[in-house]
């Protein structure tokens, strides 16, 4: 898969002003995944690619800020990478967002599984939601294959 290509097709989207929530949200964490993995890509630069992602972020929140999926995604982003979005404190809006998916939707095992720490999971807990998320992972988000791959990959 060309993460480029799909990049510039997101782009291309987003200038005609019809990226919808699944599109912000695959478009936003191929960015997060580049700038974090520090992959190079030819057709944008590290700082257009910050600036995109900063525009979807804001995006997501005026649209989508009590949609589970942009929150947990978003949180996860935030709070694992090392983005910075200017006036926040990335791992304190991270977890404020991680959180506010699972408040909003406890039934789903990813949501749970990314709060684990704040939950105070028993290990064993753990366990049994990461064999669950392994096997069925789409069932809890499914969204673009690469997150889900990158997902299957972390979990343990």
């Amino acid at each position: 898969m060309n993460l480029e290509n799909k990049i510039i097709d997101f782009e291309i989207t987003a200038n005609s002003n019809n990226l919808n929530k699944a599109d912000l949200i695959n478009e936003s964490f191929i960015i997060w995944l580049i700038l974090v993995e520090g992959f190079e890509i030819e057709a944008f630069d590290y700082i257009t690619l910050q600036k995109i992602f900063k525009r979807n972020f804001q995006k997501g929140l005026i649209e989508y800020s009590d949609d589970d999926d942009f929150n947990f995604i978003y949180g996860w982003m935030l709070t694992v990478g090392e983005i910075c979005i200017d006036g926040i404190n990335n791992d304190e809006m991270g977890l404020k967002l991680l959180y506010k998916s699972y408040l909003n939707n406890r039934e789903n095992l990813l949501y749970k599984w990314a709060n684990r720490n704040t939950l105070k999971l028993s290990q064993k807990e753990i366990g049994n939601i990461s064999n669950e998320l392994k096997q069925n992972f789409v069932k809890y988000f499914n969204y673009y294959p690469i997150i889900s791959d990158y997902f299957k990959d972390i979990i343990r």
